[in-house]
Formats: structure tokens, sequence, C-alpha cells
């Protein structure tokens, strides 16, 4: 059985959070957001992807008032935005989810993201068969879930299973969902660069590059005409990073090594690691 997501800053029972006033909740998350210090160096891998972030955009003020969408204990939130935009960048097939009069549908498509003085514009290319792109012209609001290191828990990792076996697994991971108005584009040139910039994203630290002008261009533009663009101007934006911050020291380093050493997964490893420095 998953064990209670509950973080140090969050009671024991959840029925006692439903009690807080909005006003107390939003400041008790933005004093997360002040001290938290789970990730770093977000900033820098943002620059080497080639975005330019805005200072003054903050996700947590996408919807000022507003309670959260997902489901995110305190101490599992993550509302800086760069390192928000730094999972999306590297993390880029996301799930996009829709809602219309064909119904609930899902596919899994590669983003790129543009930052602006907002929360950011995410653009994406989808085929003309694909149903979803009739839900997509209906202009309803769109969910895009970009999902980052993932990894089980077991509760062997834990010091505290030798101390009194009070223990369960669980899983951690990190994920961001955005919400936003979707537009469909059909202009043939807005959809050859949207394709050429993703290309080019996943491609440049090959030793030899390919770019979508090493193709014919009657070929390309054949290619083209099969799909259209999709533009998502972010209008709300979180991020949960459950990764141990509700164990304890000793817990929270056994979980780094058993990653690190026995799974092989160095990235929920890391971030794990990076918990203990808060």
């Amino acid at each position: 059985m998953p064990e209670h997501e509950c973080g140090p800053s969050c009671t024991q029972h959840a029925s006692h959070e439903d009690d807080d006033s909005l006003e107390g909740f939003q400041e008790a998350r933005r004093k997360f957001i002040r001290d938290s210090l789970i990730t770093g160096g977000a900033a820098a891998s943002i620059g080497a992807l080639g975005i330019t972030m805005t200072p003054s955009a903050h996700a947590a003020d996408s919807l000022p008032g507003s309670p959260p969408w997902m489901y995110i204990p305190t101490a599992f939130r993550e509302d800086r935005l760069e390192v928000l935009h730094a999972l999306i960048a590297s993390h880029s097939l996301a799930t996009l989810v829709t809602y219309g009069s064909n119904g609930l549908l899902a596919s899994l498509i590669p983003f790129t993201l543009t930052a602006n003085e907002k929360l950011g514009v995410l653009r994406a290319h989808v085929a003309k068969a694909n149903n979803q792109l009739a839900a997509l012209r209906e202009g309803g609001e769109a969910l895009v879930i970009f999902q980052g290191p993932e990894a089980y828990i077991t509760p062997s990792w834990y010091a505290s299973k030798k101390e009194h076996g009070r223990v369960t697994p669980t899983w951690n991971y990190a994920v961001v969902e955005a919400r936003g108005k979707a537009r469909v584009i059909e202009d043939p040139d807005w959809i050859l660069s949207q394709v050429e910039r993703l290309t080019d994203t996943q491609e440049m630290h090959r030793p030899h590059p390919w770019k979508v002008s090493d193709a014919p261009k009657e070929f390309i533009a054949g290619q083209l005409k099969a799909i259209a663009g999709v533009e998502i101007s972010i209008g709300h934006l979180e991020g949960k990073w459950k990764v141990s911050q509700n164990r304890s020291e000793a817990d929270r380093r056994g979980v780094a090594e058993g990653l690190s050493q026995k799974d092989g997964n160095n990235a929920m490893a890391e971030l794990v690691a990076r918990s203990l420095n808060k």
C-alpha cells in the first residue's frame, strides 16, 4: 500500500488540510516556494536549450486566488518557473488531453516551449487524421502533462525499516501540468518552422545533426500537408516533485544511494539528494 503523501509541513490527515482557509493555503504554498531548494541549476539547463527566461513570470501567480488542479501536498509543490520550464524542455514528449464533442481524448505529442513575459507558449503538430484535432478546433481548454524522472521506491532502502519496520513502498516522480486554450494553425510556413525547431532541439547534441533541409523540399512539403500546427498559451502551470521530502534525512540518503547504486536511476537519485540541501 503506497505511503501517505504527507510532507513535514502538512498534517497526518487530509481532512485537516481541507479546513485551512484559501489565504492560509496560498501563504503556506508561497513559503515553501521561497524555502525550496529541491532542484538547482535549472536556469543553466534552460539556457543550454536556447530558452530565454523572463524573471517577472512566476508559476505561483498563474491564477491568483485559485486552488491547484493537481493534488499536491505542500512539501511536494514546485512553483519556480525556471524549474518547471527546464523539465518541459528536457522531457518534451507529453500527454495532450482534451475534452470536446467527441469525448475525452489523449495523445502523446512532442512539444516545444517558448518563454514569454507570462508562463510560456507550447507549440506542436498533430496528424490531420487524429480525431483529437476536432476537439482542438473547438477551442476548449487543453491539458498537457510532462512526465519527468520517476522511480519505484522500496522500503528496504529506508534506515527506519531497521528501527521500527513501519514503512511501505511508494513511487517518486516529477511532473508538470500545463493548461491553456488551444489554437489550430494551418499555415505551412508556421508548421515548417515548428517542425524545424523541434528537430533542431533534438539533434543539437549529435555529432552530425540532421536538419529538415537535408530532405528534398517536395518530400517535406508533402509531409507538411498531412499535419496541422497547435499552439497553447499556458494559463496555468503546476509542478509536483515527489522526491522523498516527507522522509527522514537518513531515509532519503538510503533512497538516493539505492537509486544510484542499485537501480542506476541517477536522475531521480539526484533529485532526492538535492532535497537534503534545503
